[in-house]
């Protein structure tokens, strides 16, 4: 059960060129996704990285951990949404950008 109310402030929300485009050929405006994302409704993603979205929730200490949801829009393409809260920011892109901006992996 997900409450009305956020779950975690998301910070500076950065939307790449990629997901625009996703975006504006669905005809659905970013904040559909950035509310189910903040509300703690992850989308499509595993169950492990589900466990870990709620670990960290909850965790007193953020730093250096993300939350990662994934959303299907209505013209069938999928949009990731990463709040990283050491950086204090969140990007919403497309699976395939996702190296580019962590070069680590998930």
């Amino acid at each position: 059960m997900t409450s009305s109310n956020p779950k975690f402030n998301v910070g500076k929300i950065t939307i790449t060129l990629f997901a625009q485009l996703a975006l504006e050929r669905s005809g659905q405006k970013i904040d559909e996704f950035l509310n189910q994302h903040k509300k703690g409704i992850w989308g499509e993603i595993t169950k492990e990285e589900t466990e870990e979205n709620e670990k960290t929730v909850i965790s007193k200490n953020r730093n250096g951990k993300k939350i990662i949801s994934s959303h299907v829009t209505s013209f069938q393409e999928y949009l990731w949404i990463i709040t990283e809260f050491s950086k204090n920011m969140t990007i919403v892109l497309l699976p395939h950008e996702y190296e580019r901006f962590f070069e680590n992996g998930k």
